[in-house]
Order: C-alpha cells, then sequence, then structure tokens
C-alpha cells in the first residue's frame, strides 16, 4: 500500500469512527453538549484524542514522516519494519478508573524499548472480561498498551532483547504474551502504520476454551467492534488527553517524532498568535 492508498484509508477509518463516536454520545443518558463540542473541527488544532479530524491531521504527519525518512521501498534490511505490541498487566485499569498515568506508562515501556529505533502511540484497550493469575475473572476494564514501529534490528535480535526484559513485564492474561513482534511485509507497511496510530475501535475478551488441546492454551482472545456504552467510556478517558500526549518514540525514531509533533501542531501555533 502506497503513501496515498495508506492516506486514504486513514481519514476513512477515522471519519467512521468519529460519526460512530458522534452517535454514541448523542444516546440517551451520554449525552452531554460539551463532550460533543470536542469532536467538532474547530477543535482539532490542539490535538486532542477524541477529536476526529486531530486523528487525522496526527496520523498523517506520522505515516509522511516515516515515508520520507525511512524510505520504506529500498531493499534493505534496515529499512525492514516490526510492528511490536507490548500490554503490561500493572497498566489495567477499572473503566471508571479515570485517567492513566501515561508518564509512568511511557517510562516504563521506554526502558523496555531502549537502545531501540521506534516511533509508536499507547492506546486504551476495552476487555469486557479478562483473567488474572489464579483463574478469576475480571470485568470491564482498560489496557493501555502501545503499539510501535521498530527498524534498524533482525527479528532474532528483537527476540534476543526483549526476552532479556519481558521479565519486568507480566502478560493481561495467563498464556498470553506480555510482547508481540510481526515483520510487517511491505505491501502492508502503509496499512500498519494507519493501525499504530488509529482511535480505538474493538473491544476484547479474554474466555475459556470448553476443550483445549494438549500443550495450547486453555484461554481465547476475542474481538468485536466497541459497543456505544464502552466507547463513551473510553471518550471520557481519553478526553484530556492529547495525541502527542500518548506517543513514544526512541533512538533514530525521536528526531523523527519531533517533526511530527512540530508538523501536527503548526495549527495551534497559527492559531496562539492570532489571540
Amino acid at each position: 500500500m502506497n503513501r496515498s492508498k495508506a492516506l486514504a484509508l486513514l481519514s476513512e477509518c477515522e471519519r467512521k469512527e468519529g460519526d460512530r463516536l458522534h452517535d454514541a454520545l448523542l444516546r440517551g443518558r451520554h449525552y452531554n453538549e460539551q463532550d460533543l463540542g470536542m469532536l467538532r473541527s474547530a477543535e482539532a488544532a490542539y490535538l486532542p484524542a477524541v477529536n476526529p479530524k486531530a486523528r487525522i491531521k496526527w496520523g498523517t504527519e506520522f505515516i509522511e514522516a516515516i515515508d520520507d525518512s525511512l524510505d520504506l521501498n529500498a531493499e534493505s534490511d534496515r529499512r525492514t519494519l516490526f510492528h511490536v505490541t507490548i500490554a503490561d498487566r500493572e497498566h489495567i485499569l477499572h473503566d471508571a478508573a479515570g485517567h492513566a498515568l501515561l508518564k509512568a506508562i511511557k517510562r516504563k515501556l521506554s526502558g523496555v524499548l531502549a537502545g531501540l529505533s521506534y516511533v509508536g502511540m499507547i492506546e486504551p484497550g476495552y476487555y469486557n472480561a479478562i483473567y488474572d493469575d489464579a483463574g478469576e475473572v475480571i470485568r470491564d476494564v482498560v489496557s493501555w498498551h502501545a503499539h510501535v514501529v521498530v527498524w534498524g534490528k533482525s527479528r532474532q535480535q528483537l527476540r534476543r532483547l526483549f526476552e532479556t526484559r519481558s521479565p519486568k513485564l507480566a502478560p493481561v492474561a495467563p498464556h498470553m504474551d506480555a510482547i508481540r513482534i510481526k515483520k510487517v511485509p511491505r505491501k502492508r507497511q502503509g496499512r500498519v502504520l494507519c493501525y499504530v496510530v488509529k482511535s480505538p475501535r474493538r473491544e476484547y475478551s479474554v474466555g475459556k476454551r470448553l476443550h483445549p488441546k494438549p500443550g495450547k492454551s486453555p484461554y481465547k482472545h476475542n474481538g468485536r467492534p466497541l459497543r456505544q456504552g464502552h466507547r463513551v467510556k473510553l471518550f471520557h478517558m481519553l478526553a484530556d488527553i492529547r495525541l502527542d500526549e500518548l506517543a513514544m518514540a526512541g533512538g533514530d525514531g525521536s528526531e523523527l517524532m519531533q517533526t511530527i509533533k512540530y508538523k501536527a501542531l503548526a495549527e495551534y501555533r497559527r492559531k496562539s498568535r492570532l489571540r
């Protein structure tokens, strides 16, 4: 997927998710004029994480900066991207807990990624049901996890590195991995970059298999589109957070992230000068 197709996909998906969020906020007990006002295009300049136009603006700069800097079509191992997902049990909150401690989350995950070149985002993932280490089910929680793209290392190098650091993490449910690594095929790079910067759109549950096969996990990870009530809960958890606050970067990605932030906030700086 080339740049233009990736940007078109980004815009289409975020507009649809924005419409779904707008519909959810219009429903009965969720209705609030102030909440609806945060979805207006005029509010996008300072990059609120709940605003669809802000998501498109941020995602556009994110995709263009990576494409410009890394020359993703070049045939080189250095340009091979890996999609790394990190989800730690410590970063699970009840859906009524309010704000996540983003600085603490980013500090711990940055330690796991230290020494690598990467850019990515923190995302809240809604779980209807999930199991703890004792096999007891807990309900209605949010996992604040990271999606990052990493370059400059081989899969083997990444595996060795994360093997030494994974003991610092606990998976969100038994028999799940706290760190997942996926090589990104060139034809899917644009789609994966869209995924990394996406707004929350699915909810999850972890259930027990009725007849688990020997040697296989007794748990099954399921996903489906976000229901309206859960979409509103995530909206409130993200309402006071900016997209640049959810961003993470390290190594060669740090300068790249500064470029993304500078360009994405250009409209905000212009409006601030006019006040």
